[in-house]
């Protein structure tokens, strides 16, 4: 093969993998937009409402953890009650149950919460 056939062959790869690029960046525009519609539309639902579609899809969250929490530093939840003025909660443990957290035998997650009270 000659070089004038070589470079030839060279520009039809390179417009082959700009086309194949382009495709790529329209693909991922339209996800992007497809995400961007979905963020909006579900910031509209209420839980319930929520939930449905999620239940559709089959998806389902198991909290296997608690949050790595570091000693000195405040609670991220805490401090987003105090920045809002609007006083941190308290719950009992009757106040945990309703919000029907699972948690194992041994599991020490509820108890570091600074806001949470014994009943």
């Amino acid at each position: 093969m000659d070089e004038p056939e070589g470079l030839e062959k060279l520009r039809r790869e390179t417009e082959a993998l700009q086309r194949e690029a382009a495709d790529a960046t329209r693909r991922l525009q339209g996800l992007e937009r497809l995400a961007e519609a979905a963020r909006e539309n579900l910031a509209e639902l209420v839980d319930a409402e929520m939930a449905e579609p999620l239940d559709l899809m089959g998806l389902e969250a198991k909290v296997v953890r608690s949050a790595p929490h570091r000693l000195g530093v405040a609670c991220g939840i805490r401090e987003g009650f105090v920045k809002a003025g609007t006083g941190v909660p308290v719950l009992t443990d009757e106040g945990w149950g309703l919000l029907a957290i699972e948690s194992k035998p041994g599991d020490e997650a509820r108890s570091r919460c600074p806001g949470r009270r014994p009943a």
